[in-house]
């Protein structure tokens, strides 16, 4: 390679590392990936948009896509110059080939409590009268979407009833067999003098070829909790998740009693009951 030539390479090079959308390695300034409207990288797909809205529910989603690199584009624009008149322009494309290939899996499982939430804030919300105005008045919503559009759930912000368990699961896989051919051509129809005219566009699209494989599979049971309650009747055991009643980041270990403290203590009790 010439000096001339790495120049050009470089020169390109560099223009397209600035054409990248990306973030800078140890750069200042996030990259914005818009969950909602027309620039919506992944719409109706993820609910990174709703999150903590369902706090209770563990949504995951993937999958890969290949492109065959067997299509075919072509596309041509035409102005011819009408004396009198004005530009007679004609736009033609044509475009044909196979679909790409691609798998999709994703699962949706609740209630999962990853953030750690007590049982005690539960409670609380549900004893605040504004909150169960809200709720009432709040409508349902999809929580989340798995591929092969499967929508297993749909419940009213901000959680969905927590001692219920749903887990769904889906699998899409598109073979990339159908072969489409999409074709258009517009151009004007003069109707009057200078330029005056009106466009007629004409385009369609045809495709065959077998469906996508598709699996997705929902159950749900209940009662479950996503919290880790503890027996009440038992002093020994001692509770293992962060933030139980009675652990050692909340409270100072209880102390241990005796067989005459228990009946001491369960005699008041006794004493209460009518006879």
């Amino acid at each position: 390679m010439t000096e001339r030539g790495f120049l050009l390479f470089l020169t390109w090079f560099l223009f397209l590392l600035e054409r990248i959308e990306c973030q800078k390695y140890g750069g200042d300034e996030p990259l914005v990936i818009p969950v909602k409207g027309p620039q919506a990288m992944f719409p109706a797909l993820v609910t990174a948009d709703n999150f903590p809205l369902f706090p209770f529910t563990d949504q995951f989603n993937t999958g890969v896509e290949i492109n065959p690199a067997n299509k075919v584009s072509m596309a041509g624009d035409l102005i011819v110059p009408v004396p009198g008149w004005g530009n007679f322009d004609v736009d033609g494309n044509i475009y044909y080939g196979h679909i790409n290939v691609d798998a999709k899996v994703g699962y949706q499982v609740r209630p999962t409590n990853h953030l750690n939430i007590k049982p005690e804030t539960l409670a609380l919300l549900g004893q605040n009268p504004a909150f169960r105005e809200a709720r009432k008045k709040a409508k349902e919503v999809i929580v989340g979407r798995i591929p092969y559009g499967y929508e297993p759930i749909k419940c009213k912000p901000p959680y969905c009833n927590p001692f219920v368990h749903h887990a769904g699961v889906a699998v899409e896989v598109e073979q990339g067999d159908d072969s489409f051919f999409i074709g258009g051509i517009d151009f004007p129809l003069p109707i009057g003098e200078n330029g005056a005219g009106v466009r007629f566009p004409l385009s369609g699209a045809v495709e065959q070829g077998t469906s996508p494989y598709a699996y997705a599979h929902g159950n749900a049971f209940n009662p479950v909790s996503p919290f880790d309650f503890r027996k009440i009747d038992s002093d020994d055991v001692k509770p293992d998740w962060p933030y139980a009643p009675g652990s050692r980041r909340r409270s100072p270990e209880k102390k241990k009693m005796n067989n005459e403290e228990k009946n001491a203590f369960y005699s008041k009790f006794y004493d209460k009951l009518p006879q």
